[in-house]
């Protein structure tokens, strides 16, 4: 039941003997207060996980360019703002780099590059819908790696009323 039926009914009771004009005007202003709320909650932003590895570290064997991990997409009507990253590279040899890849897994741009020891930092990298985090393997070498990278994304689309629904789109081909 919503807000503005818990609400209609509980001062429904109190309002009856009193002029039925006042009933409705209480009653659309519970209306858009519970629209209002509704507008605030697709506006907020949103905790979200970037990149992860799950605790487990994954080798990083393969050729240069290859794509060692790549993290969620941001969901259509969204943008993310990555606030924290953290990369646990331990290595033999080789290098990795940090990037942002399309939905296709190519490489946008690079943000960190030549990772050989551990690296963590903040900032307010931007990603746009469609877009994810990666990480790309630079040179050969034998290791293991883990990341977590999250931050929060943020509706851009208000038409789009659910996270939910937002991935069930992108994951049924909307793009």
């Amino acid at each position: 039941m919503s807000f503005e039926a818990i609400a209609s009914n509980l001062i429904n009771e109190k309002v009856k003997e009193q002029n039925g004009q006042s009933f409705e005007t209480l009653s659309q202003a519970i209306g858009q207060l519970n629209q209002s709320i509704e507008l605030q909650s697709k506006i907020s932003d949103i905790p979200y996980v970037f990149l992860r590895t799950n605790g487990q570290r994954l080798s990083t064997t393969g050729s240069a360019g290859d794509i060692l991990v790549a993290g969620n997409p941001i969901p259509p009507g969204f943008m993310g703002t990555i606030e924290d990253f953290n990369v646990t590279f331990g290595t033999s040899g080789g290098t990795v780099e940090l990037v942002i890849l399309d939905a296709n897994n190519q490489v946008i741009n690079f943000l960190v590059m030549a990772i050989t020891a551990n690296q963590n930092g903040t900032g307010a990298t931007v990603l746009q819908e469609g877009q994810k985090l990666g990480i790309r393997l630079n040179t050969s070498g034998s290791g293991l790696i883990g990341s977590l990278c999250t931050g929060k994304i943020k509706r851009t689309n208000v038409i789009v009323p659910t996270i939910a629904e937002a991935e069930t789109r992108f994951i049924g081909g909307g793009f």
